[in-house]
């Protein structure tokens, strides 16, 4: 018999999804713990985001949230798959979500691997989109990662601490900056992130100028399951194409696999629309070994 409950508060959520996806990851599940830290962390807490998690006893063994109306987020412990109808009665259920159209569908995001959500999503209906932006997953074992070099005026450290939240935030922002969409990242918001139980400093490195950061990476490493996670991964736009994204990548992993990390993962667009990132990570030795997959269905049938 499974238990449910609602996760009102962003540290019960990341608590009980990290546990679980700690609990449970292999390269070839979505979720890692560091990328559920980073993005219940550095998401705008004004928004409205759903969450919920199922239990076996204390055993976490499927978590979700709705981070936009119409569009799960999901994991469910392979070995507990009669969780995920739970989980998908729960989200179909939220208010709203009956009244999706053709045109706005409900989305649910899956690893192409993780046949015991997408069965059960085929079994009520919704079908895999085959057009549109996709990520793949990519990973590299960190024997024999090569040292960094970064050219003259620039150095490769760590960030000391919470103090250099602002600049950490700065840089990102220059990072993930668009004309029509600029980043919603903050010192505040940095805080935040460095607040996360497995965030290490030492693994949160940057290329540093005299103007100051150029290109940063933050690795989250899982001592229970010796992988790392780099979430995120950026360069300043005015220091683009100088070979520090590399360096700084290389900086992080070695660190990481000399605290004990032996594999490490990271996602980027699978589309050709954005093959930028992807080809970043496959010239630093980061192998393609699955892709997301969005299932969507049009409204919520009377059962």
């Amino acid at each position: 018999m499974l238990s449910h409950r609602h996760l009102s508060d962003p540290a019960d959520e990341l608590t009980a999804a990290t546990t679980l996806a700690s609990r449970i990851w292999t390269p070839r599940t979505r979720w890692h713990s560091g990328d559920i830290s980073w993005s219940v962390c550095e998401r705008d807490l004004s928004a409205r985001c759903p969450a919920a998690a199922w239990c076996h006893g204390d055993t976490v063994v499927a978590w979700a949230r709705v981070p936009v109306p119409g569009r799960l987020d999901l994991q469910v412990d392979p070995a507990r798959p009669d969780a995920v109808s739970s989980v998908l009665d729960w989200f179909e259920a939220l208010p709203g979500h009956s009244a999706h159209s053709v045109d706005d569908p409900l989305r649910v995001t899956v690893l192409r691997d993780e046949t015991h959500i997408s069965e059960e999503l085929a079994r009520r209906g919704y079908t895999s989109e085959d057009s549109g932006p996709f990520f793949v997953h990519l990973t590299r074992d960190l024997t024999d990662v090569p040292e960094p070099s970064v050219p003259d005026g620039y150095r490769l450290r760590p960030v000391t601490g919470v103090e250099e939240s602002g600049m950490r935030a700065a840089v990102h922002a220059a990072a993930f900056s668009r004309p029509d969409r600029p980043s919603r990242m903050t010192g505040e918001t940095y805080r935040r992130v460095m607040s996360a139980p497995n965030y290490r400093p030492g693994l949160d490195w940057i290329v540093e100028h005299a103007d100051g950061a150029a290109a940063f990476c933050l690795v989250w490493w899982d001592p229970s399951n010796d992988s790392a996670c780099l979430e995120p991964v950026g360069c300043h736009p005015g220091h683009r194409r100088s070979g520090l994204a590399s360096a700084v990548i290389y900086a992080a992993l070695r660190q990481a696999a000399g605290w004990g990390a032996e594999v490490a993962r990271v996602c980027a667009r699978g589309d050709a629309d954005y093959p930028s990132a992807r080809a970043l990570y496959q010239s630093v030795g980061f192998t393609v070994i699955g892709r997301n997959d969005t299932w969507q269905r049009a409204g919520v049938p009377s059962r």
